[in-house]
Protein backbone atom coordinates (compact mmCIF):
# COMPACT_ATOMS: atom_id res chain seq x y z
CA UNK A 1 0.00 0.00 0.00
CA UNK A 2 3.05 2.09 0.97
CA UNK A 3 4.40 1.95 -2.24
CA UNK A 4 1.77 2.17 -4.51
CA UNK A 5 1.06 5.74 -2.77
CA UNK A 6 4.39 6.44 -3.18
CA UNK A 7 4.06 5.81 -6.91
CA UNK A 8 0.80 8.03 -6.82
CA UNK A 9 2.09 10.89 -5.75
CA UNK A 10 5.37 11.01 -7.88
CA UNK A 11 2.88 10.51 -10.81
CA UNK A 12 0.64 13.72 -9.25
CA UNK A 13 3.52 15.48 -9.66
CA UNK A 14 4.98 14.90 -12.47
CA UNK A 15 1.62 15.80 -14.09
CA UNK A 16 1.26 19.01 -12.25
CA UNK A 17 5.26 19.87 -13.25
CA UNK A 18 4.48 19.33 -16.57
CA UNK A 19 1.70 22.07 -16.24
CA UNK A 20 3.33 24.81 -14.38
CA UNK A 21 4.85 27.72 -16.40
CA UNK A 22 7.36 29.88 -16.05
CA UNK A 23 6.82 33.04 -14.23
CA UNK A 24 7.35 36.09 -16.29
CA UNK A 25 11.19 38.31 -14.93
CA UNK A 26 9.68 41.25 -15.39
CA UNK A 27 11.20 44.33 -12.78
CA UNK A 28 8.24 45.50 -11.48
CA UNK A 29 6.00 42.23 -10.68
CA UNK A 30 9.40 40.73 -8.97
CA UNK A 31 9.34 43.68 -6.78
CA UNK A 32 5.70 43.60 -6.10
CA UNK A 33 6.58 40.30 -4.92
CA UNK A 34 9.48 40.95 -2.76
CA UNK A 35 6.84 44.20 -1.04
CA UNK A 36 4.19 41.88 -0.34
CA UNK A 37 6.48 39.52 1.68
CA UNK A 38 8.65 42.38 3.39
CA UNK A 39 9.27 40.63 6.16
CA UNK A 40 10.40 37.73 4.97
CA UNK A 41 13.18 39.19 2.82
CA UNK A 42 14.05 42.14 4.99
CA UNK A 43 13.98 40.06 8.77
CA UNK A 44 14.72 42.13 11.92
CA UNK A 45 13.60 41.74 15.69
CA UNK A 46 10.17 43.78 16.25
CA UNK A 47 12.12 46.79 17.75
CA UNK A 48 13.41 47.84 14.52
CA UNK A 49 11.50 46.52 11.56
CA UNK A 50 13.41 48.27 8.41
CA UNK A 51 11.34 51.37 6.80
CA UNK A 52 13.98 50.94 3.75
CA UNK A 53 14.79 47.17 1.86
CA UNK A 54 18.02 47.49 -0.16
CA UNK A 55 17.81 46.14 -3.19
CA UNK A 56 20.77 46.98 -4.82
CA UNK A 57 23.72 47.27 -5.39
CA UNK A 58 24.02 44.02 -2.77
CA UNK A 59 26.38 40.96 -2.93
CA UNK A 60 25.90 39.00 -6.19
CA UNK A 61 25.04 42.18 -7.81
CA UNK A 62 26.89 44.33 -6.99
CA UNK A 63 27.95 48.18 -8.58
CA UNK A 64 31.42 48.76 -10.29
CA UNK A 65 32.19 52.99 -10.36
CA UNK A 66 35.16 54.40 -10.73
CA UNK A 67 36.97 56.21 -7.86
CA UNK A 68 35.24 59.37 -7.29
CA UNK A 69 31.89 58.97 -9.35
CA UNK A 70 28.33 58.65 -8.60
CA UNK A 71 26.87 55.32 -8.38
CA UNK A 72 23.06 54.29 -7.83
CA UNK A 73 21.60 52.80 -5.15
CA UNK A 74 17.93 51.24 -5.04
CA UNK A 75 15.61 50.81 -2.44
CA UNK A 76 12.23 49.68 -1.28
CA UNK A 77 10.35 52.20 0.99
CA UNK A 78 7.72 51.79 3.38
CA UNK A 79 4.65 54.44 3.19
CA UNK A 80 5.84 57.41 5.30
CA UNK A 81 9.50 56.15 5.73
CA UNK A 82 11.99 59.05 4.83
CA UNK A 83 15.52 59.08 2.90
CA UNK A 84 17.93 56.22 4.31
CA UNK A 85 21.66 57.18 5.56
CA UNK A 86 24.30 55.18 3.73
CA UNK A 87 27.87 54.70 4.18
CA UNK A 88 30.71 52.66 2.46
CA UNK A 89 32.35 50.07 5.20
CA UNK A 90 35.53 48.50 4.72
CA UNK A 91 35.15 44.45 5.01
CA UNK A 92 37.41 44.07 7.65
CA UNK A 93 35.52 47.07 9.90
CA UNK A 94 32.49 45.64 12.25
CA UNK A 95 28.96 47.08 12.12
CA UNK A 96 29.69 49.13 15.26
CA UNK A 97 31.92 51.40 13.18
CA UNK A 98 28.98 51.87 10.21
CA UNK A 99 26.83 52.62 12.81
CA UNK A 100 28.47 55.45 14.63
CA UNK A 101 29.77 56.47 11.43
CA UNK A 102 25.92 56.62 10.15
CA UNK A 103 25.24 58.98 13.61
CA UNK A 104 27.63 61.09 13.12
CA UNK A 105 30.72 59.67 14.85
CA UNK A 106 34.07 59.55 12.12
CA UNK A 107 35.73 56.80 11.59
CA UNK A 108 38.97 55.72 9.67
CA UNK A 109 36.86 52.51 8.10
CA UNK A 110 33.32 54.03 7.18
CA UNK A 111 33.01 57.06 4.37
CA UNK A 112 29.18 58.53 4.50
CA UNK A 113 27.58 59.07 1.11
CA UNK A 114 25.67 61.55 0.42
CA UNK A 115 22.21 60.57 -1.76
CA UNK A 116 20.08 62.07 -4.13
CA UNK A 117 17.01 60.87 -5.53
CA UNK A 118 17.44 60.11 -9.35
CA UNK A 119 14.11 57.84 -9.94
CA UNK A 120 10.67 57.24 -7.84
CA UNK A 121 8.44 54.69 -8.59
CA UNK A 122 4.88 54.27 -6.67
CA UNK A 123 4.17 50.43 -5.46
CA UNK A 124 1.12 50.06 -3.56
CA UNK A 125 -0.73 51.01 -0.43
CA UNK A 126 1.96 54.33 -0.41
CA UNK A 127 5.16 52.38 -0.91
CA UNK A 128 8.07 53.67 -3.23
CA UNK A 129 10.70 51.82 -5.14
CA UNK A 130 13.06 54.41 -5.39
CA UNK A 131 16.43 55.17 -6.79
CA UNK A 132 18.99 57.16 -5.28
CA UNK A 133 22.58 58.64 -6.81
CA UNK A 134 24.68 58.12 -4.00
CA UNK A 135 28.16 59.97 -4.12
CA UNK A 136 31.28 59.36 -0.80
CA UNK A 137 32.13 62.79 0.56
CA UNK A 138 35.45 61.21 0.91
CA UNK A 139 38.46 60.19 -2.06
CA UNK A 140 38.18 56.54 -1.39
CA UNK A 141 41.22 54.09 -2.51
CA UNK A 142 40.53 51.35 -5.31
CA UNK A 143 38.50 48.32 -3.82
CA UNK A 144 35.64 46.19 -2.49
CA UNK A 145 33.43 47.65 0.05
CA UNK A 146 30.54 46.67 2.01
CA UNK A 147 27.40 49.41 1.54
CA UNK A 148 25.76 49.88 4.90
CA UNK A 149 22.30 51.59 5.18
CA UNK A 150 20.28 52.76 8.05
CA UNK A 151 17.00 53.97 8.54
CA UNK A 152 15.04 56.73 11.01
CA UNK A 153 14.41 53.58 12.79
CA UNK A 154 17.91 52.69 13.55
CA UNK A 155 17.68 49.51 11.89
CA UNK A 156 20.95 48.64 10.01
CA UNK A 157 21.68 46.21 7.14
CA UNK A 158 25.35 45.47 5.39
CA UNK A 159 25.66 44.37 2.18
CA UNK A 160 29.27 42.92 1.69
CA UNK A 161 31.48 43.95 -1.33
CA UNK A 162 28.62 45.11 -2.78
CA UNK A 163 30.57 47.91 -4.04
CA UNK A 164 33.56 48.32 -6.32
CA UNK A 165 36.09 51.05 -7.06
CA UNK A 166 37.96 51.61 -9.96
CA UNK A 167 40.87 53.34 -10.11
CA UNK A 168 39.91 53.65 -14.47
CA UNK A 169 36.95 53.73 -15.88
CA UNK A 170 35.57 50.38 -16.20
CA UNK A 171 33.87 50.83 -19.10
CA UNK A 172 36.92 51.23 -20.73
CA UNK A 173 38.47 48.15 -19.82
CA UNK A 174 40.05 46.76 -22.79
CA UNK A 175 40.56 43.07 -22.52
CA UNK A 176 37.71 41.89 -19.68
CA UNK A 177 38.90 38.66 -18.47
CA UNK A 178 35.47 36.75 -16.51
CA UNK A 179 35.89 33.64 -14.45
CA UNK A 180 32.86 31.40 -14.82
CA UNK A 181 31.81 29.19 -11.95
CA UNK A 182 28.68 27.17 -11.11
CA UNK A 183 26.97 24.49 -9.15
CA UNK A 184 28.67 25.08 -5.85
CA UNK A 185 26.28 22.87 -4.33
CA UNK A 186 27.28 23.54 -0.75
CA UNK A 187 25.53 21.17 2.10
CA UNK A 188 25.56 18.36 -0.43
CA UNK A 189 25.37 14.70 0.55
CA UNK A 190 26.55 14.40 4.56
CA UNK A 191 29.31 15.94 6.47
CA UNK A 192 32.55 14.19 4.75
CA UNK A 193 31.35 15.33 1.27
CA UNK A 194 29.44 18.41 2.30
CA UNK A 195 33.24 19.20 3.63
CA UNK A 196 34.98 17.86 0.56
CA UNK A 197 33.08 19.92 -1.04
CA UNK A 198 33.78 23.49 0.82
CA UNK A 199 37.55 22.22 0.82
CA UNK A 200 37.62 22.35 -3.03
CA UNK A 201 34.96 25.85 -3.36
CA UNK A 202 38.16 27.14 -1.29
CA UNK A 203 41.04 26.27 -3.23
CA UNK A 204 39.20 27.19 -6.54
CA UNK A 205 38.64 30.03 -5.47
CA UNK A 206 41.86 30.73 -4.47
CA UNK A 207 43.47 30.20 -8.37
CA UNK A 208 40.49 32.46 -9.49
CA UNK A 209 42.13 35.14 -7.07
CA UNK A 210 45.57 34.61 -9.35
CA UNK A 211 44.24 35.19 -12.53
CA UNK A 212 42.63 38.60 -11.43
CA UNK A 213 39.16 38.27 -13.32
CA UNK A 214 37.71 41.52 -14.00
CA UNK A 215 34.54 39.94 -12.73
CA UNK A 216 33.19 36.81 -11.60
CA UNK A 217 29.92 34.67 -12.48
CA UNK A 218 28.24 32.60 -10.62
CA UNK A 219 24.96 30.23 -12.45
CA UNK A 220 22.94 29.06 -9.75
CA UNK A 221 22.92 26.11 -7.36
CA UNK A 222 24.80 27.99 -4.90
CA UNK A 223 23.55 24.93 -1.89
CA UNK A 224 22.02 21.82 -2.31
CA UNK A 225 18.88 22.65 -0.61
CA UNK A 226 17.55 26.22 -0.98
CA UNK A 227 14.64 25.64 1.09
CA UNK A 228 17.35 24.90 4.20
CA UNK A 229 17.63 28.21 6.43
CA UNK A 230 21.79 29.37 6.73
CA UNK A 231 23.34 27.12 3.49
CA UNK A 232 23.17 30.53 1.61
CA UNK A 233 24.88 32.04 3.87
CA UNK A 234 27.31 29.71 3.82
CA UNK A 235 28.16 30.22 0.30
CA UNK A 236 27.91 33.98 0.47
CA UNK A 237 31.24 32.87 3.00
CA UNK A 238 32.71 31.45 0.53
CA UNK A 239 32.35 33.83 -2.21
CA UNK A 240 33.46 36.80 -0.07
CA UNK A 241 37.06 35.45 -0.11
CA UNK A 242 37.03 36.50 -4.29
CA UNK A 243 38.97 39.72 -4.74
CA UNK A 244 36.86 40.49 -7.45
CA UNK A 245 33.05 41.74 -8.12
CA UNK A 246 30.85 38.78 -8.16
CA UNK A 247 27.56 38.32 -10.15
CA UNK A 248 25.16 35.63 -9.21
CA UNK A 249 21.91 34.08 -10.03
CA UNK A 250 19.44 31.39 -8.33
CA UNK A 251 19.51 27.66 -9.44
CA UNK A 252 16.70 25.28 -9.28
CA UNK A 253 18.28 23.87 -6.16
CA UNK A 254 18.69 27.48 -4.74
CA UNK A 255 14.89 27.47 -5.51
CA UNK A 256 13.71 24.35 -4.00
CA UNK A 257 15.49 20.26 -4.24
CA UNK A 258 13.39 17.26 -3.46
CA UNK A 259 11.80 14.67 -6.00
CA UNK A 260 9.42 13.78 -3.51
CA UNK A 261 8.14 17.68 -2.86
CA UNK A 262 5.38 19.64 -4.61
CA UNK A 263 6.14 21.34 -7.40
CA UNK A 264 6.56 25.34 -6.38
CA UNK A 265 4.31 27.54 -8.41
CA UNK A 266 5.20 30.78 -6.35
CA UNK A 267 8.88 30.59 -5.55
CA UNK A 268 9.19 29.71 -1.66
CA UNK A 269 11.47 29.97 1.26
CA UNK A 270 14.58 29.36 -1.01
CA UNK A 271 14.08 32.41 -2.93
CA UNK A 272 13.97 34.23 0.65
CA UNK A 273 16.89 32.33 1.66
CA UNK A 274 19.08 33.25 -1.49
CA UNK A 275 17.84 36.87 -1.13
CA UNK A 276 18.87 37.27 2.63
CA UNK A 277 22.54 36.29 2.11
CA UNK A 278 22.49 37.44 -1.88
CA UNK A 279 19.74 39.62 -3.71
CA UNK A 280 15.74 39.52 -4.82
CA UNK A 281 16.57 39.87 -8.42
CA UNK A 282 15.41 37.67 -10.55
CA UNK A 283 17.10 39.93 -13.74
CA UNK A 284 19.27 42.34 -14.07
CA UNK A 285 22.18 43.91 -15.47
CA UNK A 286 25.54 45.27 -14.84
CA UNK A 287 27.74 46.93 -17.45
CA UNK A 288 31.73 46.48 -18.08
CA UNK A 289 34.35 46.91 -20.59
CA UNK A 290 31.69 48.26 -23.23
CA UNK A 291 29.47 44.89 -22.27
CA UNK A 292 25.71 44.14 -20.30
CA UNK A 293 26.30 41.46 -17.94
CA UNK A 294 22.59 40.10 -18.06
CA UNK A 295 21.26 37.64 -15.37
CA UNK A 296 18.40 36.04 -14.98
CA UNK A 297 16.56 33.01 -13.78
CA UNK A 298 15.50 30.21 -15.87
CA UNK A 299 12.68 28.77 -13.23
CA UNK A 300 12.89 25.61 -11.05
CA UNK A 301 12.93 22.05 -12.27
CA UNK A 302 10.84 20.19 -13.57
CA UNK A 303 10.11 17.13 -12.16
CA UNK A 304 11.50 14.58 -14.86
CA UNK A 305 13.89 12.31 -14.96
CA UNK A 306 15.45 14.97 -17.85
CA UNK A 307 16.47 16.66 -15.23
CA UNK A 308 14.93 20.27 -17.02
CA UNK A 309 14.57 23.65 -15.38
CA UNK A 310 10.77 25.70 -16.26
CA UNK A 311 13.02 27.81 -18.66
CA UNK A 312 11.40 30.87 -19.89
CA UNK A 313 8.12 32.69 -20.06
CA UNK A 314 6.97 34.39 -23.28
CA UNK A 315 7.28 38.03 -21.23
CA UNK A 316 10.98 37.11 -20.02
CA UNK A 317 11.54 36.40 -23.80
CA UNK A 318 10.45 40.28 -24.37
CA UNK A 319 12.45 41.40 -21.15
CA UNK A 320 15.68 39.75 -22.88
CA UNK A 321 15.37 40.84 -26.22
CA UNK A 322 14.70 44.62 -24.90
CA UNK A 323 17.97 44.31 -23.34
CA UNK A 324 19.45 42.93 -26.47
CA UNK A 325 18.09 45.94 -28.54
CA UNK A 326 19.47 48.56 -25.90
CA UNK A 327 22.81 47.52 -26.05
CA UNK A 328 22.97 47.71 -29.69
CA UNK A 329 21.11 50.89 -29.87
CA UNK A 330 23.43 52.73 -27.39
CA UNK A 331 26.47 50.78 -29.15
CA UNK A 332 28.12 48.61 -26.80
CA UNK A 333 30.23 46.42 -27.68
CA UNK A 334 27.99 43.06 -26.42
CA UNK A 335 25.73 41.52 -24.01
CA UNK A 336 27.16 38.53 -22.00
CA UNK A 337 23.73 36.57 -20.51
CA UNK A 338 24.32 34.19 -17.77
CA UNK A 339 21.75 31.76 -16.22
CA UNK A 340 21.82 28.69 -14.63
CA UNK A 341 20.34 26.32 -17.22
CA UNK A 342 21.72 26.85 -20.36
CA UNK A 343 19.73 26.21 -24.03
CA UNK A 344 21.12 23.13 -25.00
CA UNK A 345 22.75 20.58 -23.37
CA UNK A 346 24.61 17.60 -25.79
CA UNK A 347 25.05 14.62 -24.14
CA UNK A 348 26.25 12.69 -27.16
CA UNK A 349 28.61 14.82 -29.40
CA UNK A 350 28.42 12.25 -32.27
CA UNK A 351 25.05 12.11 -32.02
CA UNK A 352 23.15 14.77 -33.55
CA UNK A 353 26.14 17.08 -32.09
CA UNK A 354 23.77 20.65 -33.35
CA UNK A 355 20.33 19.29 -31.80
CA UNK A 356 19.39 20.63 -28.46
CA UNK A 357 19.51 17.83 -26.31
CA UNK A 358 17.07 15.47 -24.48
CA UNK A 359 18.73 16.32 -20.69
CA UNK A 360 19.47 19.41 -18.40
CA UNK A 361 18.18 22.17 -20.16
CA UNK A 362 15.85 24.97 -20.35
CA UNK A 363 12.30 23.33 -21.17
CA UNK A 364 9.69 26.61 -22.68
CA UNK A 365 11.41 29.25 -24.30
CA UNK A 366 14.62 27.49 -25.46
CA UNK A 367 14.61 27.66 -29.33
CA UNK A 368 13.11 31.59 -28.89
CA UNK A 369 15.97 32.42 -26.65
CA UNK A 370 18.92 31.27 -28.99
CA UNK A 371 16.86 33.53 -31.94
CA UNK A 372 17.16 36.24 -29.79
CA UNK A 373 20.64 35.64 -29.62
CA UNK A 374 21.47 35.32 -32.91
CA UNK A 375 19.63 38.32 -33.86
CA UNK A 376 21.83 40.03 -31.35
CA UNK A 377 24.90 39.09 -33.07
CA UNK A 378 23.34 40.20 -36.42
CA UNK A 379 23.22 43.93 -34.78
CA UNK A 380 26.83 43.30 -34.75
CA UNK A 381 27.08 42.51 -30.93
CA UNK A 382 29.30 39.82 -29.43
CA UNK A 383 26.81 37.71 -27.70
CA UNK A 384 27.37 34.51 -25.31
CA UNK A 385 25.30 32.42 -23.10
CA UNK A 386 27.03 31.35 -19.43
CA UNK A 387 25.62 28.27 -17.81
CA UNK A 388 25.94 25.30 -15.72
CA UNK A 389 23.46 23.13 -14.37
CA UNK A 390 24.48 19.94 -16.55
CA UNK A 391 27.35 19.45 -14.05
CA UNK A 392 29.43 18.84 -17.51
CA UNK A 393 31.46 21.76 -19.59
CA UNK A 394 30.70 22.79 -23.22
CA UNK A 395 31.17 25.59 -25.94
CA UNK A 396 29.06 25.98 -28.60
CA UNK A 397 29.95 27.84 -31.92
CA UNK A 398 27.02 29.38 -34.04
CA UNK A 399 28.68 28.45 -37.67
CA UNK A 400 26.98 28.09 -40.75
CA UNK A 401 26.25 24.44 -41.93
CA UNK A 402 24.78 24.98 -45.19
CA UNK A 403 21.77 27.74 -45.51
CA UNK A 404 21.44 28.07 -41.91
CA UNK A 405 23.37 28.59 -38.80
CA UNK A 406 23.49 26.23 -35.58
CA UNK A 407 25.40 25.76 -33.00
CA UNK A 408 28.34 23.18 -32.90
CA UNK A 409 29.92 22.11 -29.47
CA UNK A 410 34.08 22.17 -29.58
CA UNK A 411 35.30 18.92 -29.21
CA UNK A 412 37.66 19.11 -26.79
CA UNK A 413 38.52 21.84 -24.02
CA UNK A 414 41.87 23.51 -23.23
CA UNK A 415 43.35 25.55 -20.50
CA UNK A 416 44.21 27.26 -23.21
CA UNK A 417 42.23 30.97 -23.93
CA UNK A 418 40.98 29.96 -28.04
CA UNK A 419 38.47 31.83 -29.70
CA UNK A 420 35.17 31.28 -30.94
CA UNK A 421 34.77 30.81 -34.71
CA UNK A 422 32.45 33.79 -34.77
CA UNK A 423 30.71 36.43 -32.28
CA UNK A 424 27.73 34.39 -30.81
CA UNK A 425 28.38 31.40 -28.60
CA UNK A 426 27.45 29.53 -25.44
CA UNK A 427 29.36 28.31 -22.20
CA UNK A 428 28.31 25.44 -20.21
CA UNK A 429 30.86 25.41 -16.92
CA UNK A 430 30.93 22.18 -14.82
CA UNK A 431 30.19 21.97 -11.37
CA UNK A 432 33.32 23.77 -9.53
CA UNK A 433 33.47 21.21 -6.67
CA UNK A 434 32.15 17.67 -7.43
CA UNK A 435 32.01 15.26 -10.78
CA UNK A 436 29.54 15.05 -13.14
CA UNK A 437 27.68 12.75 -15.09
CA UNK A 438 29.98 9.08 -14.58
CA UNK A 439 32.06 8.39 -17.89
CA UNK A 440 31.68 11.52 -19.48
CA UNK A 441 34.87 13.31 -20.16
CA UNK A 442 33.70 16.68 -19.72
CA UNK A 443 32.05 16.15 -16.34
CA UNK A 444 34.83 14.34 -14.61
CA UNK A 445 36.56 16.15 -11.54
CA UNK A 446 35.50 19.66 -11.28
CA UNK A 447 36.55 23.14 -12.35
CA UNK A 448 35.59 26.50 -14.38
CA UNK A 449 35.83 28.74 -17.27
CA UNK A 450 37.70 31.54 -18.26
CA UNK A 451 36.11 34.10 -20.44
CA UNK A 452 38.29 36.70 -22.01
CA UNK A 453 36.47 39.71 -24.40
CA UNK A 454 37.23 42.53 -26.09
CA UNK A 455 38.96 40.96 -29.19
CA UNK A 456 37.77 39.82 -32.81
CA UNK A 457 36.18 37.05 -31.24
CA UNK A 458 35.20 35.88 -27.21
CA UNK A 459 37.79 32.93 -26.15
CA UNK A 460 37.25 30.37 -23.66
CA UNK A 461 40.07 28.22 -21.55
CA UNK A 462 38.38 25.12 -19.51
CA UNK A 463 39.69 24.75 -15.71
CA UNK A 464 39.25 20.84 -14.81
CA UNK A 465 40.72 19.05 -11.64
CA UNK A 466 40.82 16.05 -10.57
CA UNK A 467 41.64 14.48 -13.44
CA UNK A 468 45.12 14.42 -13.80
CA UNK A 469 44.66 16.96 -16.85
CA UNK A 470 47.04 19.99 -17.16
CA UNK A 471 45.14 23.14 -15.45
CA UNK A 472 47.74 25.79 -17.25
CA UNK A 473 48.43 26.63 -20.74
CA UNK A 474 51.67 24.98 -22.20
CA UNK A 475 53.94 26.47 -24.57
CA UNK A 476 53.46 23.71 -26.66
CA UNK A 477 49.98 24.04 -27.07
CA UNK A 478 50.10 27.80 -27.30
CA UNK A 479 52.42 27.36 -30.55
CA UNK A 480 49.72 24.61 -32.21
CA UNK A 481 47.10 27.37 -31.15
CA UNK A 482 48.25 29.93 -32.91
CA UNK A 483 49.77 27.87 -36.02
CA UNK A 484 45.93 26.50 -36.62
CA UNK A 485 44.68 30.44 -36.01
CA UNK A 486 47.21 31.91 -38.92
CA UNK A 487 46.35 28.53 -41.00
CA UNK A 488 42.52 29.13 -41.15
CA UNK A 489 42.63 33.06 -42.04
CA UNK A 490 40.27 33.35 -39.61
CA UNK A 491 37.38 35.92 -40.31
CA UNK A 492 33.91 36.63 -38.83
CA UNK A 493 31.09 34.23 -39.29
CA UNK A 494 28.52 36.22 -41.55
CA UNK A 495 24.87 36.48 -39.79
Amino acid sequence: MFRFASLFLILVALCSAGCLKPLPLRDELVMAEVLRRYGDFYPTDAAHRPEVGLVRPRFGVPVIAQVGTPFIVEVLQQPGARPPHAALLRPDADIDSGRGCLGGQPSPTCFVLDLEVAETRPMAKGSAWVVYRARARDVLLPGGYDLVLMDEQSAVQRSPHSVWLRADDPERIDRPRIAHLSDLHVGKGNSRHAGQILERLFAIVTEVNQLKPDLVVVTGDLVDRGQTEGLQFGAQQVLRHVNAPVLVVMGNHDIEFGFFRWPVRRYGAGWVHFAQAFHPLLHYSVPLGGYDFVGFDSGPAVRSFRILTRGLHRESLDTLRKDMDSAAARGRRGVVMFSHAPSRAVLSKSVNPTGSGFFGRMDQGRAEFERLMIDGGRQGLQVLHLAGHTHWSDVFDLVPRGKRMSFLPWRDASPCLRPLRGSVGIVTTQAAAHAGVSGKKNARGYGYSLIELGGEFPRVATMQHGVGRPTECSDAELFDLAQRTIGKGRRSVGL
